[in-house]
């Protein structure tokens, strides 16, 4: 069965950390490839500026132009605004003919937050989920969490027998960056170290978040 790592989001822009979690996820689960999935019209985030999908759909086609394994799918600005998980993976497995095992890659300060999303528990039943640690939050938060999702601990992984889909929490901390607060440098014209360089170009050329009036900046 191949494994292929899905990695959702804004990308708002997409940033280093994004890629570290992105790699660390595929040599750790051994995937076969992750997928970069941007949001078209994310519900929770109606109040955020957030540039157009081209844009984001296009800083990420740059960012993983020079990773083999790394793929960017436009699905989600196929389907009805706005954009829900649960709708974009029942997309995504309907047109897999394949024997592919999908894998969900999230931050656990975003996991934390499941059961918020629309039709949730179907989304735990159709993929695994591949967990990143962040700073702040305990381990027996974590824990806490899994268990009242209904999945038990097993080896290398929390379980569901209900299921049969897994939680694979990487503890091992990620380069963490906001991407609010990277906008509002290049809002504020300071110079922006944590994106690739050839995102932070394509940024610049084309005025997003501010930057018409951005310094030269650092190479990310």
């Amino acid at each position: 069965m191949k494994r292929i790592g899905l990695f959702g989001g804004t990308f708002n822009p997409v940033h280093c950390g994004h890629l570290e979690l992105a790699e660390y996820a595929h040599r750790e689960l051994q995937l076969a490839g992750v997928t970069f999935i941007p949001s078209a019209s994310p519900p929770h985030k109606t109040d955020a500026h957030i540039e157009s999908f081209e844009h984001r759909l296009e800083m990420l086609r740059i960012a993983v132009e020079r990773y083999q394994y790394f793929s960017v799918s436009e699905i989600e600005g196929l389907l009805a605004s706005p954009s829900y998980s649960i709708d974009m993976l029942n997309r995504l497995i309907s047109n897999t003919t394949h024997k592919i095992e999908y894998y969900f890659i999230i931050g656990i300060d975003a996991f934390l937050e499941i059961h918020l999303w629309k039709e949730f528990q179907e989304a735990l039943s159709l993929v695994h989920f591949i967990v990143a640690a962040r700073y702040g939050i305990s381990q027996g938060t974590v824990e806490s969490y899994f268990s009242t999702l209904g999945y038990e601990k097993k080896d290398n992984c929390w379980y569901s027998r209900l299921h049969g889909k897994k939680i694979y929490y990487l503890e091992e901390m990620v380069v963490q960056v906001s991407s609010s607060e990277l906008r509002g440098k290049f809002g504020q014209a300071i110079a922006v170290t944590s994106l690739p360089s050839a995102v932070r170009k394509y940024v610049e050329q084309h005025g997003l978040y501010g930057s018409r009036n951005c310094k030269k900046s650092i190479s990310g």
